[in-house]
This record gives structure tokens, C-alpha cells and sequence, in this order.
């Protein structure tokens, strides 16, 4: 018994570890294919929405964000004219094409405007913050910007600090 083994050395088997499967490295290269073909769908989901704005004279909408302890949401939608006084948008369809979840293949869904616009801002919150809604989460808005073609997203990310003070006295 080699020094130092202990009384219960002589009941020791190795163990052949397997060979080492391509879990992570295929899921990571799944969810890479998926984020990059989001990325390339976003130009063309982001005119399909403005052009229907556009044509409800919607200059602006607004869109708050909440999430903490596993659950997010949306909490307002709010549509704007070019003169600030809130609108109601006409009810067009629009189809958004979103990644397969192997992001493999696109996949289009048809929503109402209404809906559109949250979908919409659902796929770029799990683009850019996956897992916003998790633990202390975070909370934010959205702006369009019709007539500038732009979407700005102002995020805040909530964390949770702890400060040590150790005293010997």
C-alpha cells in the first residue's frame, strides 16, 4: 500500500471516464447559429414593423420593460403622433421571421401590430440580455423612432452587492 493511501486503498477501482461528447460544444454552436441568424432577420422584422406605423402616423412608441425573480413582462405599449399626443395604431398584420430554436431554419409568424411590436421587442431583449428576467432581472424601454428608422433600448441591469466588514476587537 503506497505511503500515506490509507487503510481503504486496496478497495480503490479506477474508473475509465468516457470519452468526452460534443454536449456543450454543439449546444453553444446551436445557440451561436441561432443569435447570429437573429441578427440578420432583425433589418427585415424591424421594416416590417415601421412601415405600419408609419402609414397609423405613429412618430414614436414607447415600450416598458420589467422582470425580476424569473418572470419579466411588458408593462406599457405607448403610441405616439408627431405632435407627442398619444394614438391608437391601425390594427394592420405583420409577419416576423424568427430562428428555429436549432436556428436551422426561419420561421414566420403573423401577428397584429399591436402584438408585432412585443413580440419584436421580446426577440431583442433575449438577443442582447438573455436571462434579463432572472434573479434581481432589470427594467428598461424601448424607443422608436418612426421617422428616423431607429430603436434605442436604454437598459438597466439590477445586481445584488454585499459588503463585508471583518473586525477583530
Amino acid at each position: 500500500m503506497p505511503s500515506g493511501a490509507g487503510p481503504h486503498a486496496s478497495r480503490l477501482v479506477e474508473i475509465a471516464m468516457p470519452a468526452a461528447d460534443n454536449g456543450f460544444a454543439d449546444y453553444r454552436a446551436m445557440i451561436d447559429r441561432r443569435t447570429a441568424l437573429a441578427e440578420a432577420l432583425r433589418p427585415a422584422n424591424k421594416t416590417a414593423l415601421f412601415e405600419p406605423l408609419a402609414l397609423s402616423s405613429v412618430a414614436t412608441v414607447n415600450v416598458t420593460f420589467d422582470g425580476a425573480g424569473d418572470s419579466g413582462q411588458i408593462e406599457a405599449v405607448e403610441y405616439l403622433g408627431a405632435d407627442g399626443w398619444p394614438l391608437e395604431p391601425t390594427d394592420f398584420f405583420v409577419s416576423l421571421a424568427t430562428p428555429s430554436q436549432d436556428g436551422l431554419t426561419v420561421e414566420h409568424n403573423v401577428h397584429n401590430l399591436r402584438d408585432a411590436v412585443e413580440a419584436f421587442v421580446y426577440d431583442c431583449l433575449e438577443q442582447t440580455h438573455a436571462g434579463w428576467e432572472i434573479d434581481v432581472g432589470a427594467y428598461g424601454t424601448f424607443k422608436f423612432d418612426i421617422g428616423a428608422g431607429t430603436i434605442r433600448l436604454d437598459y438597466h441591469e439590477r445586481f445584488e452587492a454585499s459588503e463585508h466588514h471583518g473586525h477583530d476587537l
